[in-house]
């Protein structure tokens, strides 16, 4: 739905007026905190994506390249050492696997990544860091970690810490709720195309 130029009290009249303009039956009051809510979130995440992709924590890495190389790292950490396929970077990022491919082929060149044939699945590549990658990174994340805590400046730390806390439990109950979908939903053999895995040419 279009939204109007962006300041929080505008886009709160807009909700609030949208709902009750569309309420199911008249005369009923619905409540608008959940419809504030998800349009917060959704309008944050693209700020926030869009602040990540020009901040340039590297003269030579752009944010999504950064962004990949932390999911990465983040894979190893948790005991993860045989990287992950294209196809989950692009599910995990939420792009395309073309955008990917062109993301992955940037990081090649310069030395940051490597990709290794799947051992178990010969028609699979995995992507790894390499020690660059990891230097780079130890050198970038206090850059990083810096950038972030600027963008919650608005915010007191006690505020920081209840906004952490009702996020949290925002996050499992509705993780909980997509589980629970799922268990309950048609199996369907067919996958996406973004998740199938092409034979390596």
């Amino acid at each position: 739905m279009p939204m109007p130029p962006r300041s929080s009290q505008e886009i709160l009249t807009y909700l609030r007026d949208y709902v009750q303009r569309y309420q199911p039956m008249e005369g009923v009051e619905y409540p608008t905190s959940g419809l504030e809510i998800a349009t917060f979130i959704r309008m944050l995440f693209h700020i926030i994506k869009d602040l990540e992709e020009t901040h340039v924590d590297d003269m030579e890495l752009s944010g999504p390249r950064v962004n990949l190389l932390f999911r990465l790292l983040w894979e190893e950490e948790r005991g993860n050492f045989q990287g992950l396929t294209p196809s989950e970077l692009s599910h995990n990022q939420h792009v395309t696997r073309n955008t990917i491919s062109a993301l992955l082929n940037g990081l090649e060149e310069q030395g940051l990544i490597v990709r290794e044939l799947d051992k178990d699945d010969r028609r699979l590549f995995r992507i790894r860091l390499t020690d660059k990658a990891r230097l780079t990174l130890q050198r970038i994340i206090p850059e990083r970690v810096t950038f972030i805590r600027e963008l919650v400046a608005g915010l007191t730390v006690e505020e920081q810490k209840q906004l952490v806390a009702l996020m949290a439990k925002l996050f499992d109950s509705i993780y909980q709720r997509r589980c629970l979908q799922r268990e309950t939903a048609p199996d369907d053999s067919s996958e996406s195309s973004l998740l199938k895995e092409e034979e390596p040419r």
